[in-house]
């Protein structure tokens, strides 16, 4: 359901391709090219906090991307990839690098490095958003970009993850390197799957970002798949800069009726300072053909009237993926 870039797809135990149609060019006897990308319209309408409302008809960001994949015997293999993302009703003319990284997949996990997916952000935040746009509020977490990731295999239904991010920031004349430490771990067993996760985002500068780099962000989550139905809860606590720290508590469920999903998210976010706001969100899809589908969600934020942001969103959309 939810979009995502390619290397969101990518786990310890390989490659898998975005999707079924991407296109594969053998390269000599052990490297394959692929081409692979997505269409993404959309027709939103956005209520404001303000008062003020937003009709907009427009691309959500259609990417095309080319991956490489190498055999490097020895049960290694080692893959890079870029997207560059466009707009298909040419309303920007510009196409842009949007996420790019290599890595090497063995006996012993993955290593990847580039553009990757929060670590935190996949074992904990995800549990509860089965969303294309309507998702409900999440935690500030480090930024995705020059990551070093290392996946580790399964371990009788045990695996996981430790990230950094370094960057060099410039205080006057003075360069220092700021690193970021994420990790998580995940236990699967029978039709459950627990995850825990910690993201000290140190990399990020506290004044910039709004929230407090020297405070982590941690979080425990849990999905239950039923066949028909999959359930998810999470539960997580993050740090801010002006010392209003804020829990997340949410559930959420995906029921596979056949055609497409029905799927809805609840959310309790408590600030330290100021109100809880009871977050819910709704939508459904449905399989136009293989690898196309139309989707209609509905997201309520529970902002305070006359404050800033997106107190609702109502939207509708169409996914080619290929």
């Amino acid at each position: 359901m939810k979009n995502m870039s390619k290397l969101a797809l990518v786990v310890a135990a390989g490659l898998v391709a975005t999707s079924a149609q991407a296109v594969d060019i053998e390269v000599g006897e052990s490297t394959v090219l692929s081409v692979y990308g997505e269409v993404l319209p959309r027709f939103t309408i956005e209520e404001g906090a303000d008062g003020n409302d937003t009709d907009e008809f427009t691309d959500d960001g259609s990417i095309i991307g080319f991956e490489v994949e190498r055999s490097l015997g020895n049960r290694l293999m080692a893959y890079a990839f870029i997207e560059f993302a466009y707009n298909v009703f040419g309303e920007d003319d510009s196409i842009e690098r949007d996420a790019s990284a290599f890595g090497l997949v063995g006996d012993f996990g993955e290593v990847a490095i580039g553009d990757i997916d929060n670590v935190f952000e996949d074992l904990i935040t995800d549990a509860t958003d089965p969303f294309e746009n309507a998702s409900l509020d999440g935690e500030s977490l480090t930024s995705e970009d020059k990551m070093i990731t290392y996946y580790s295999p399964d371990f009788n239904g045990f695996a996981y993850r430790v990230q950094t991010r370094v960057t060099d920031e410039t205080d006057g004349e003075q360069d220092d390197l700021e690193f970021s430490l994420m990790a998580g771990i995940e236990y699967s067993f029978n039709n459950v799957s627990l995850h825990a996760a910690y993201d000290n985002r140190g990399s990020e500068n506290a004044l910039d970002s709004g929230f407090d780099s020297e405070d982590p962000v941690v979080g425990v989550a849990a999905i239950i798949d039923l066949d028909v139905v999959e359930l998810g809860a999470r539960y997580s606590m993050e740090g801010n800069a002006d010392g209003n720290d804020i829990d997340y508590a949410g559930v959420s469920a995906v029921f596979g009726y056949g055609n497409g999903d029905l799927y809805a998210a609840f959310q309790n976010v408590s600030p330290d300072n100021g109100d809880d706001q009871s977050q819910f969100a709704f939508g459904v899809n449905f399989d136009l053909a293989d690898d196309f589908y139309m989707y209609a969600e509905y997201g309520s934020y529970d902002l305070v009237t006359g404050g800033d942001g997106t107190d609702t969103i109502t939207e509708i959309g169409l996914v080619y993926e290929y």
